[in-house]
Protein backbone atom coordinates (compact mmCIF):
# COMPACT_ATOMS: atom_id res chain seq x y z
CA UNK A 1 0.00 0.00 0.00
CA UNK A 2 2.80 2.43 0.89
CA UNK A 3 4.60 1.72 -2.38
CA UNK A 4 1.37 2.42 -4.26
CA UNK A 5 0.90 5.77 -2.49
CA UNK A 6 4.49 6.71 -3.17
CA UNK A 7 4.07 5.90 -6.85
CA UNK A 8 0.84 7.89 -7.01
CA UNK A 9 2.40 10.94 -5.32
CA UNK A 10 5.47 10.74 -7.52
CA UNK A 11 3.26 10.72 -10.61
CA UNK A 12 1.33 13.70 -9.25
CA UNK A 13 4.57 15.62 -8.66
CA UNK A 14 5.74 14.87 -12.19
CA UNK A 15 2.46 16.11 -13.62
CA UNK A 16 2.51 19.32 -11.57
CA UNK A 17 6.14 20.00 -12.47
CA UNK A 18 5.36 19.49 -16.11
CA UNK A 19 2.44 21.89 -15.87
CA UNK A 20 4.52 24.51 -14.05
CA UNK A 21 7.42 24.12 -16.38
CA UNK A 22 9.99 23.27 -13.69
CA UNK A 23 10.41 22.23 -10.13
CA UNK A 24 13.15 23.97 -8.20
CA UNK A 25 13.60 26.18 -5.20
CA UNK A 26 10.43 28.09 -6.17
CA UNK A 27 8.62 25.00 -7.40
CA UNK A 28 6.52 22.35 -5.68
CA UNK A 29 8.03 20.18 -2.89
CA UNK A 30 6.21 17.14 -1.50
CA UNK A 31 7.69 15.10 1.39
CA UNK A 32 7.35 11.34 0.82
CA UNK A 33 6.46 8.98 3.68
CA UNK A 34 9.64 7.92 5.43
CA UNK A 35 8.59 5.52 8.23
CA UNK A 36 9.88 1.94 7.93
CA UNK A 37 7.35 -0.18 9.77
CA UNK A 38 8.49 -3.20 11.76
CA UNK A 39 7.24 -5.63 14.40
CA UNK A 40 9.16 -8.44 16.13
CA UNK A 41 8.14 -11.29 18.42
CA UNK A 42 11.00 -12.78 20.45
CA UNK A 43 11.47 -15.13 23.39
CA UNK A 44 12.84 -18.49 24.51
CA UNK A 45 11.09 -21.29 22.66
CA UNK A 46 9.62 -18.79 20.16
CA UNK A 47 10.33 -19.09 16.43
CA UNK A 48 8.87 -16.78 13.80
CA UNK A 49 9.02 -16.91 10.02
CA UNK A 50 10.37 -13.37 9.60
CA UNK A 51 10.50 -11.99 13.14
CA UNK A 52 6.74 -11.38 13.24
CA UNK A 53 3.73 -13.73 13.12
CA UNK A 54 3.27 -16.45 12.00
CA UNK A 55 5.18 -17.84 14.99
CA UNK A 56 5.41 -21.09 16.97
CA UNK A 57 5.87 -21.31 20.75
CA UNK A 58 7.15 -24.54 22.33
CA UNK A 59 6.01 -25.26 25.92
CA UNK A 60 7.99 -28.48 26.39
CA UNK A 61 6.77 -31.36 28.52
CA UNK A 62 4.24 -30.92 31.31
CA UNK A 63 2.61 -33.68 33.36
CA UNK A 64 -1.13 -34.16 33.10
CA UNK A 65 -2.96 -32.14 35.76
CA UNK A 66 -0.04 -29.76 36.36
CA UNK A 67 0.71 -26.27 35.01
CA UNK A 68 4.05 -25.59 33.40
CA UNK A 69 6.13 -22.48 33.91
CA UNK A 70 4.78 -19.55 31.88
CA UNK A 71 6.41 -18.99 28.51
CA UNK A 72 6.87 -15.30 27.78
CA UNK A 73 7.45 -13.51 24.51
CA UNK A 74 8.15 -9.85 23.80
CA UNK A 75 6.37 -7.85 21.10
CA UNK A 76 8.39 -4.83 19.93
CA UNK A 77 7.51 -2.01 17.54
CA UNK A 78 10.75 -1.59 15.59
CA UNK A 79 9.48 1.12 13.24
CA UNK A 80 11.99 3.84 12.30
CA UNK A 81 11.88 7.10 10.35
CA UNK A 82 14.43 9.41 8.77
CA UNK A 83 11.97 12.32 8.77
CA UNK A 84 8.97 12.87 10.97
CA UNK A 85 7.69 10.36 13.50
CA UNK A 86 7.88 6.58 13.04
CA UNK A 87 4.64 4.67 13.04
CA UNK A 88 2.89 3.46 16.15
CA UNK A 89 1.12 0.11 16.01
CA UNK A 90 -2.17 -1.13 17.44
CA UNK A 91 -2.46 -4.83 18.26
CA UNK A 92 -5.19 -7.16 19.38
CA UNK A 93 -5.21 -10.87 20.10
CA UNK A 94 -7.79 -13.53 20.83
CA UNK A 95 -8.07 -16.46 23.20
CA UNK A 96 -6.47 -19.78 22.24
CA UNK A 97 -8.37 -21.78 19.63
CA UNK A 98 -7.84 -25.04 17.78
CA UNK A 99 -7.35 -28.63 18.87
CA UNK A 100 -6.69 -28.14 22.62
CA UNK A 101 -7.62 -24.52 23.44
CA UNK A 102 -8.56 -25.15 27.08
CA UNK A 103 -5.06 -26.42 27.88
CA UNK A 104 -3.42 -23.07 27.05
CA UNK A 105 -4.14 -19.77 28.78
CA UNK A 106 -2.76 -16.26 29.33
CA UNK A 107 -0.89 -15.54 32.55
CA UNK A 108 -2.18 -12.10 33.49
CA UNK A 109 0.41 -11.52 36.23
CA UNK A 110 3.31 -11.70 33.79
CA UNK A 111 1.61 -10.07 30.80
CA UNK A 112 2.34 -6.34 30.68
CA UNK A 113 -0.05 -5.57 27.83
CA UNK A 114 -3.09 -7.46 29.09
CA UNK A 115 -6.27 -5.37 28.83
CA UNK A 116 -9.94 -6.13 29.17
CA UNK A 117 -10.38 -5.76 25.41
CA UNK A 118 -7.10 -7.60 24.64
CA UNK A 119 -6.07 -4.65 22.49
CA UNK A 120 -3.18 -2.23 23.01
CA UNK A 121 -0.92 0.25 21.22
CA UNK A 122 2.86 0.50 21.05
CA UNK A 123 4.80 3.59 20.07
CA UNK A 124 7.92 3.08 18.00
CA UNK A 125 10.71 1.50 20.04
CA UNK A 126 8.32 0.26 22.74
CA UNK A 127 7.75 -3.33 23.83
CA UNK A 128 5.27 -5.39 25.76
CA UNK A 129 5.43 -8.88 27.27
CA UNK A 130 2.81 -11.59 26.82
CA UNK A 131 2.86 -14.75 28.98
CA UNK A 132 1.09 -18.01 28.21
CA UNK A 133 1.00 -21.26 30.16
CA UNK A 134 0.29 -24.92 29.40
CA UNK A 135 -1.97 -26.97 31.70
CA UNK A 136 -2.62 -30.31 29.95
CA UNK A 137 -5.69 -32.30 30.87
CA UNK A 138 -6.52 -34.38 27.82
CA UNK A 139 -7.42 -38.05 28.03
CA UNK A 140 -5.73 -40.80 26.05
CA UNK A 141 -2.41 -42.55 25.77
CA UNK A 142 0.49 -40.46 27.07
CA UNK A 143 2.78 -38.79 26.17
CA UNK A 144 0.81 -36.86 23.54
CA UNK A 145 1.47 -33.57 21.75
CA UNK A 146 -1.18 -30.86 22.10
CA UNK A 147 -1.63 -27.63 20.21
CA UNK A 148 -3.72 -24.47 19.90
CA UNK A 149 -3.35 -21.11 18.18
CA UNK A 150 -3.74 -17.42 18.98
CA UNK A 151 -4.75 -14.95 16.29
CA UNK A 152 -2.88 -11.63 16.35
CA UNK A 153 -4.01 -8.56 14.39
CA UNK A 154 -1.83 -5.45 14.08
CA UNK A 155 -2.02 -2.19 12.14
CA UNK A 156 0.57 0.59 11.87
CA UNK A 157 -0.59 4.19 12.01
CA UNK A 158 0.40 4.82 8.39
CA UNK A 159 -1.51 1.80 7.11
CA UNK A 160 -5.14 1.66 5.98
CA UNK A 161 -5.65 -2.06 6.59
CA UNK A 162 -4.58 -4.43 9.40
CA UNK A 163 -2.38 -7.51 9.14
CA UNK A 164 -3.39 -10.78 10.77
CA UNK A 165 -0.98 -13.50 11.87
CA UNK A 166 -1.14 -16.70 13.89
CA UNK A 167 0.90 -17.83 16.88
CA UNK A 168 0.84 -21.63 17.19
CA UNK A 169 1.15 -23.11 20.68
CA UNK A 170 2.67 -26.59 21.09
CA UNK A 171 3.19 -28.65 24.26
CA UNK A 172 3.62 -32.30 25.23
CA UNK A 173 1.41 -33.84 27.90
CA UNK A 174 3.10 -36.58 29.88
CA UNK A 175 1.93 -39.14 32.42
CA UNK A 176 3.75 -41.34 34.94
CA UNK A 177 6.20 -43.71 33.26
CA UNK A 178 6.11 -47.47 33.74
CA UNK A 179 9.23 -49.52 34.46
CA UNK A 180 9.27 -53.08 33.16
CA UNK A 181 12.88 -54.16 33.67
CA UNK A 182 16.44 -53.15 34.50
CA UNK A 183 19.30 -55.09 32.89
CA UNK A 184 21.53 -56.23 34.47
CA UNK A 185 19.48 -56.29 37.65
CA UNK A 186 22.38 -56.72 40.06
CA UNK A 187 25.90 -55.45 40.73
CA UNK A 188 28.61 -55.69 43.36
CA UNK A 189 29.46 -52.93 45.78
CA UNK A 190 32.45 -50.84 44.77
CA UNK A 191 31.81 -51.22 41.03
CA UNK A 192 30.42 -49.16 38.14
CA UNK A 193 27.77 -50.72 35.96
CA UNK A 194 26.02 -49.70 32.72
CA UNK A 195 22.32 -50.59 32.83
CA UNK A 196 19.36 -50.45 30.44
CA UNK A 197 15.85 -49.74 31.73
CA UNK A 198 12.83 -50.72 29.64
CA UNK A 199 9.32 -49.37 30.10
CA UNK A 200 6.87 -46.84 28.67
CA UNK A 201 6.29 -43.10 28.89
CA UNK A 202 9.96 -42.17 29.27
CA UNK A 203 10.67 -38.48 28.54
CA UNK A 204 13.69 -36.32 29.28
CA UNK A 205 14.74 -35.25 31.78
CA UNK A 206 14.48 -38.46 33.78
CA UNK A 207 16.02 -39.58 37.06
CA UNK A 208 16.58 -43.01 38.61
CA UNK A 209 16.23 -43.62 42.34
CA UNK A 210 16.88 -46.52 44.72
CA UNK A 211 15.38 -47.30 48.14
CA UNK A 212 18.75 -48.14 49.68
CA UNK A 213 21.86 -45.99 50.03
CA UNK A 214 25.13 -45.86 48.18
CA UNK A 215 23.97 -46.03 44.53
CA UNK A 216 24.20 -43.01 42.21
CA UNK A 217 22.79 -43.01 38.68
CA UNK A 218 24.92 -40.95 36.27
CA UNK A 219 24.66 -40.27 32.53
CA UNK A 220 20.92 -40.97 32.53
CA UNK A 221 19.93 -40.86 28.86
CA UNK A 222 16.40 -41.21 27.47
CA UNK A 223 16.97 -43.13 24.24
CA UNK A 224 13.27 -43.36 23.42
CA UNK A 225 9.87 -43.49 25.11
CA UNK A 226 10.65 -47.10 26.06
CA UNK A 227 14.41 -47.12 26.76
CA UNK A 228 16.75 -45.41 29.23
CA UNK A 229 20.45 -46.07 29.72
CA UNK A 230 22.52 -45.05 32.74
CA UNK A 231 25.77 -45.70 34.59
CA UNK A 232 25.37 -46.87 38.18
CA UNK A 233 28.09 -45.99 40.68
CA UNK A 234 27.70 -48.60 43.42
CA UNK A 235 29.56 -47.41 46.49
CA UNK A 236 31.79 -49.65 48.59
CA UNK A 237 29.34 -49.28 51.49
CA UNK A 238 26.12 -49.47 49.45
CA UNK A 239 23.19 -51.20 51.12
CA UNK A 240 23.52 -54.92 50.40
CA UNK A 241 20.64 -56.98 49.11
CA UNK A 242 17.54 -56.13 47.12
CA UNK A 243 16.66 -52.49 46.50
CA UNK A 244 13.66 -51.04 44.70
CA UNK A 245 14.50 -48.93 41.65
CA UNK A 246 12.10 -46.47 39.98
CA UNK A 247 12.11 -43.79 37.26
CA UNK A 248 10.83 -40.24 37.69
CA UNK A 249 9.92 -37.85 34.85
CA UNK A 250 7.77 -34.73 34.58
CA UNK A 251 4.78 -37.08 34.45
CA UNK A 252 5.44 -38.67 37.83
CA UNK A 253 7.19 -41.72 39.25
CA UNK A 254 6.98 -45.27 37.95
CA UNK A 255 6.38 -48.44 39.88
CA UNK A 256 9.50 -50.29 40.98
CA UNK A 257 11.66 -53.18 39.90
CA UNK A 258 14.28 -54.98 42.02
CA UNK A 259 18.01 -54.33 41.82
CA UNK A 260 20.29 -56.44 44.02
CA UNK A 261 23.58 -55.14 45.45
CA UNK A 262 26.07 -57.91 46.13
CA UNK A 263 29.45 -58.32 47.76
CA UNK A 264 32.03 -60.14 45.67
CA UNK A 265 32.89 -63.67 46.84
CA UNK A 266 36.28 -64.22 48.50
CA UNK A 267 37.42 -67.72 49.54
CA UNK A 268 38.83 -67.58 53.08
CA UNK A 269 39.67 -71.22 53.88
CA UNK A 270 42.97 -73.04 53.36
CA UNK A 271 43.98 -74.00 49.84
CA UNK A 272 44.55 -77.69 50.56
CA UNK A 273 43.43 -80.56 52.79
CA UNK A 274 44.33 -84.25 53.40
CA UNK A 275 42.01 -87.25 53.42
CA UNK A 276 42.98 -90.87 54.34
CA UNK A 277 42.10 -93.79 52.08
CA UNK A 278 39.38 -95.90 53.68
CA UNK A 279 38.56 -93.32 56.34
CA UNK A 280 35.71 -90.82 56.31
CA UNK A 281 36.89 -87.26 56.02
CA UNK A 282 35.41 -83.78 55.78
CA UNK A 283 36.63 -80.27 54.96
CA UNK A 284 34.55 -77.10 54.70
CA UNK A 285 35.45 -74.49 52.14
CA UNK A 286 34.53 -71.03 53.47
CA UNK A 287 33.98 -67.75 51.65
CA UNK A 288 32.53 -64.31 52.23
CA UNK A 289 30.12 -62.61 49.87
CA UNK A 290 26.52 -61.52 49.36
CA UNK A 291 24.34 -63.32 48.43
CA UNK A 292 25.72 -66.40 50.19
CA UNK A 293 28.25 -68.02 47.82
CA UNK A 294 27.54 -71.33 46.13
CA UNK A 295 30.46 -73.71 45.56
CA UNK A 296 31.41 -75.89 42.66
CA UNK A 297 34.61 -77.67 41.55
CA UNK A 298 36.36 -78.71 38.40
CA UNK A 299 38.92 -81.49 38.16
CA UNK A 300 38.98 -85.13 39.29
CA UNK A 301 38.25 -86.02 42.93
CA UNK A 302 39.16 -89.36 44.48
CA UNK A 303 36.41 -91.94 44.28
CA UNK A 304 33.98 -91.61 47.17
CA UNK A 305 34.64 -87.90 47.78
CA UNK A 306 32.27 -85.07 46.69
CA UNK A 307 31.86 -81.29 47.13
CA UNK A 308 28.44 -79.92 48.09
CA UNK A 309 27.04 -76.58 46.95
CA UNK A 310 27.51 -75.39 50.53
CA UNK A 311 31.27 -75.99 50.22
CA UNK A 312 31.56 -79.21 52.23
CA UNK A 313 34.15 -81.62 50.84
CA UNK A 314 33.35 -85.04 52.32
CA UNK A 315 33.47 -88.80 51.83
CA UNK A 316 35.64 -91.89 52.20
CA UNK A 317 38.40 -92.17 49.60
CA UNK A 318 38.22 -95.51 47.80
CA UNK A 319 40.96 -98.10 48.07
CA UNK A 320 43.80 -97.42 45.70
CA UNK A 321 42.88 -93.73 45.28
CA UNK A 322 45.83 -92.36 47.14
CA UNK A 323 47.63 -89.46 45.49
CA UNK A 324 47.43 -85.73 44.85
CA UNK A 325 44.29 -84.24 43.30
CA UNK A 326 44.62 -80.68 41.97
CA UNK A 327 41.10 -79.29 41.70
CA UNK A 328 39.67 -75.78 41.28
CA UNK A 329 36.91 -74.73 43.68
CA UNK A 330 34.74 -71.80 42.63
CA UNK A 331 32.63 -69.62 44.92
CA UNK A 332 29.84 -67.68 43.19
CA UNK A 333 27.31 -65.21 44.52
CA UNK A 334 25.62 -64.97 41.11
CA UNK A 335 26.67 -61.30 40.85
CA UNK A 336 29.80 -60.13 39.09
CA UNK A 337 32.91 -62.29 38.92
CA UNK A 338 33.51 -65.52 40.83
CA UNK A 339 36.25 -66.40 43.34
CA UNK A 340 38.52 -69.44 42.91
Amino acid sequence: MKQYRQFYLAALVASLCSFAGACGPSGLTIMMPSSTDGLTVTGTGVSCTSGAPPCTIQFGQVAKGLTGAPVTFTITNTSTSTTGSPSSVTLSYGNPMGANPSDFSFNALQTTCMTATMSFSLAAGKSCVVALQFSPSSAGTLPVQESASVSVTYQFSDQTAPTTGTITLVGTETGPPTLGSITPNSGNEGTNLTVTLMGTGFVAPASISFTGTGIAANNVTVISATTITATLLIGASATLGAQNVSVTTAGGTSGSQTFTVGQAAVITSAGSTTFTVGAAGTFTVTATGTPTPIFSESGALPGGVTLSAAGVLSGTPAAGSGGSYPITITASTGIGSNAT
